[in-house]
């Protein structure tokens, strides 16, 4: 059974190519039918009276040569791809926090009453601190402060802790005020 196209592809091959007229062609013609689209095939058996020969051996003799022709070789190669690998890259550690000058917190302290007498300037007296102790002394009321070294005792007066001299006393508050509420650390 031929497909429905068939009629139209076989009105499309008048002839064998370089015979003299269709009665001509010779079964050993039919090498010139290589150029013979595959899909004519059966068109070929169709037309077979047309040219004079056996039906079967003119298709078998076509369809051999176009599939001689149409042999295709495909070649694979693998493809490679390659990546090159991520370096470790040394992390670098973070730059150490900037050194500060915060002095260390006091390791002692005490709050009391503080008053001025006529020392030599940047000494102060203590009922209780070792000779050559330094002292920050600062203000409650104003956070002023100031430092001196222990160079004296002070007579026990209840709630003071500190005499400081008459040239430090004022850096604190007025010599008229004579006595301030005061936190000494050491």
């Amino acid at each position: 059974m031929s497909p429905p196209h068939t009629a139209s592809r076989r009105a499309a091959v008048p002839a064998v190519p370089g015979a003299a007229d269709a009665g001509s062609v010779r079964a050993g013609d039919v090498s010139s039918l290589a150029g013979i689209p595959v899909a004519l095939a059966a068109d070929v058996r169709g037309a077979a009276s047309a040219y004079a020969v056996n039906a079967s051996e003119l298709a078998n003799a076509a369809l051999g040569e176009l599939r001689r022709e149409t042999t295709t070789t495909t070649t694979t190669t693998a493809t490679t791809t390659t990546t090159e690998a991520p370096r470790d890259v040394p992390r670098q550690s973070p730059p150490p926090p900037p050194a500060t000058t915060v002095p260390a917190p006091p390791r002692h302290g005490e709050v009391g009453q503080a008053s001025w007498y006529g020392a030599p300037a940047g000494t102060c007296a203590s009922p209780t601190l070792a000779f050559g102790t330094e002292l920050t002394v600062m203000d409650l009321a104003t956070g002023a402060s100031v430092t001196c070294r222990v160079s004296d005792r002070e007579a026990s007066n209840p709630g003071r802790v500190v005499d400081l001299s008459g040239s430090t006393f004022p850096q604190l508050a007025p010599l008229s005020v004579g006595i301030i509420e005061v936190r000494l650390t050491w």
